[in-house]
């Protein structure tokens, strides 16, 4: 895996740092933002290019960790309905500098913005996207819509309070698309309240980086077992967790001597 750990454990831990007291309803867990780190740095180890993009900003916590990895030729684009663009704007350039010719906000409810074609400029433009907008079945539904259509070919796209009782929608009409869209994205990590996509054909790509997260993360503080309930040709979601006795569980029976292949791809028969 051709990634630079320490400046994605750097990033992490600068954001930890600056980020340390999210406001209620905002911030990222610390599980997510190493995970987001370690995504966005594996684009980067492979010259992914492209702009980042979120949908609900609320107070800026997880645009200012979107904004510390973009890169100077990369932009920043923000949808949020409910917060004005001052009221976010220094919380997301606390960790990098942010000019104004690389902020692209729009000031406005996402869904009548794909009815709008409003962000068709942008299509095929983002690297990577967070979902966090209204919790509604049909904004969530519609949001997933939006963003396959923005998100590109390299790109990943990863949606917020999945599998929680307080916005059970939000995991409903996740499942719904998915299954009506499985040639366009699919869910290759699930875990502490976030579910990551990418297209099928990159996935294979992000097999050995999904299998180290727990070595990785865990070297930096928080402990996490990564889950594989299926098989090879199951959907292809592995899950994180709090620690249950070891870095890799398939078919909820701990690895003691977790091989690559065993937990990717599950044993061979007989």
């Amino acid at each position: 895996m051709k990634i630079n750990v320490q400046r994605a454990k750097a990033q992490f831990q600068k954001y930890q740092t600056l980020y340390a007291n999210p406001a209620p309803g905002g911030g990222m867990h610390p599980v997510c933002a190493a995970v987001c780190s370690l995504l966005l740095e594996w684009q980067e180890a492979r010259g992914v290019k492209g702009d980042l993009l979120e949908i609900g900003v609320w107070f800026g916590n997880g645009a200012g960790l979107l904004n510390q990895h973009r890169r100077d030729d990369e932009r920043l684009i923000l949808v949020d309905l409910n917060k004005s663009q001052e009221r976010f704007l220094d919380n997301v350039a606390k960790g990098k500098a942010l000019p104004a010719d690389s902020l692209v906000f729009y000031p406005g409810d996402s869904l009548a913005m794909r009815r709008r074609d409003g962000l068709a400029r942008h299509r095929d433009s983002a690297r990577f996207l967070h979902i966090d907008g209204e919790h509604s079945f049909e904004a969530v539904v519609s949001d997933l819509d939006l963003c396959a259509e923005l998100v590109n070919e390299r790109g990943i796209l990863a949606v917020d309070d999945v599998f929680t009782a307080a916005s059970a929608c939000v995991t409903e009409a996740l499942y719904y698309w998915l299954a009506r869209n499985r040639e366009k994205l699919v869910m290759f990590l699930v875990g502490y309240q976030k579910a990551y996509l990418c297209s099928a054909r990159l996935l294979p790509e992000l097999m050995e980086l999904i299998y180290e997260l727990p070595i990785i993360i865990g070297s930096w503080g928080p402990q996490v077992t990564l889950c594989a309930s299926g098989w090879v040709n199951d959907r292809p979601s592995y899950g994180l967790v709090p620690f249950v006795g070891g870095t890799h569980q398939r078919i909820n029976r701990v690895l003691p001597k977790p091989s690559f292949n065993e937990m990717m791809f599950g044993p061979p028969i007989g």
